[in-house]
């Protein structure tokens, strides 16, 4: 009997010669640990819980040094290094896929803008610390025998998130742009929610998954949080994601294809009905923002972009070097923006701001992990419909989010860390037997 969501077994047909332990082992317990830290526990230590502010921009304290982070991360990265040698030495061996390669190749590429960068030191920073959080979340995760207890942990961790703003809801005030919780601004207390509530649809969908009340629970304080947290695109994609997840896991089915393949027809499909319906009511861009946000310009996100894509044809093979351009100090270029801009510390678009800091050769190397991301999730869990539906749900999410807020290889934004973690849970390690053992 196949193991579902909520339980703690993996079948052999599922991972090959992975087999689940009672007890939690040292890997579920560090990734447990860690995505605590990134989910709530930063934001109570170090975050905008609290502050006087209304919005305070959690992309601008992610930019400053804090020892106390700092040496957070280094303890963490260690304890991953010994449980990736200790699985190691028990004969497990990573297996680098497609998706890890371009992962790997971005890792590299952003260290080496550092000959380039604006901020060179700045830039060389966080580049170690994103190559750190890439080792605990994707690296630890890869080598933890039990994959479903990693997604177990995940949703653990988002429900209590979730149950922590709630019970605060009494007593923190909301924002003019919503409620935010615990967090810096509403959009990171959106971004929460609507992962929550795809890992708890999940759980409710999944027939033979535990956790059936609490998931319950989680899904409708999801869905209140998104609402109070006035997270209109948040909730959009919680519903959408899923769905279309599922649609893309159907159709490759069916048609005994690849999920890449009924990707790209169903996206293609969806590109005409939306061309033929903005074609046939005459709709303009101004006119579906107006329609999403209020306002003809995504929220001011049109002006961003002009903005930035400017600087980016300056440079558009290499960028301005990766985190060196928003928050480097007083050599910040938008700082020199007559506008708004000069506020900002981040494009509030993903693939622009990656456009911008690591140039057109960083853009297709993030796209080329992105959907190849996708075809291990298809390729590992082609056995689960469950977990295989989830991972895609929160994939799409993932790169979806992203085109109106920036999360991509940007510090430890909670939907980045997520999207390393189901690289991890996509790409298991192998198992053999050490020299002079059986199998």
């Amino acid at each position: 009997m196949k193991a579902k969501l909520g339980t703690s077994s993996v079948t052999p047909s599922d991972l090959a010669s992975f087999s689940a332990t009672r007890a939690p082992s040292m890997g579920i317990m560090l990734l447990f640990a860690a995505l605590a830290y990134v989910v709530f526990v930063w934001a109570l230590a170090f975050g905008g819980f609290g502050s006087t502010a209304t919005e305070v921009s959690e992309a601008e304290q992610l930019s400053q040094s804090n020892v106390g982070n700092q040496l957070i991360w280094i303890f963490l990265a260690a304890a991953g290094l010994y449980v990736v040698f200790e699985r190691i030495s028990r004969g497990a061996r990573p297996v680098f896929s497609a998706s890890l390669i371009f992962l790997l190749a971005y890792l590299m590429l952003t260290l080496l803008s550092m000959t380039w960068a604006l901020a060179p030191d700045i830039s060389v920073r966080r580049s170690f610390q994103q190559i750190l959080i890439v080792l605990i979340f994707t690296g630890v995760t890869m080598f933890v025998r039990d994959k479903v207890r990693v997604v177990n942990a995940a949703f653990l961790v988002l429900g209590f998130a979730i149950l922590l703003n709630v019970l605060l809801f009494p007593v923190v005030p909301a924002g003019p742009l919503g409620y935010a919780g615990i967090y810096a601004q509403k959009n990171t207390l959106g971004a929460v929610s609507a992962l929550s509530l795809i890992f708890a649809f999940s759980y409710l969908l999944s027939r033979g998954a535990t956790f059936k009340i609490f998931s319950l629970l989680i899904a409708l304080l999801s869905g209140a949080l998104l609402f109070v947290s006035q997270s209109k695109t948040s909730l959009g994609l919680a519903i959408i994601c899923p769905l279309l997840a599922a649609g893309i896991l159907v159709f490759s089915r069916m048609f005994h294809t690849s999920f890449l393949i009924a990707m790209a027809v169903i996206a293609a499909a969806m590109g005409l009905l939306f061309f033929a319906v903005v074609e046939g009511m005459q709709l303009s861009t101004e006119d579906i923002s107006l329609l999403l946000f209020n306002d003809t310009t995504f929220t001011g996100r049109t002006y961003i972009w002009n903005y930035v894509l400017n600087f980016h044809d300056q440079r558009p093979w290499l960028g301005w070097g990766y985190q060196s351009f928003w928050a480097i100090g007083p050599d910040a270029p938008n700082l020199k923006a007559d506008n708004f801009v000069s506020g900002l510390n981040q494009s509030h678009n993903g693939y622009v701001d990656v456009l911008l800091e690591t140039g057109t050769a960083g853009f297709i190397v993030i796209l080329a992990f992105l959907l190849a991301l996708c075809r291990a999730i298809d390729r590992t869990w082609s056995q689960r419909a469950d977990v295989a539906i989830l991972l895609l749900s929160l994939t799409l999410f993932c790169s979806a989010h992203n085109l109106l807020e920036s999360s991509l290889t940007r510090g430890f934004a909670v939907p980045w860390v997520i999207l390393l973690l189901v690289a991890g849970i996509s790409n298991p390690a192998r198992e053999h037997a050490p020299s002079g053992q059986s199998p």
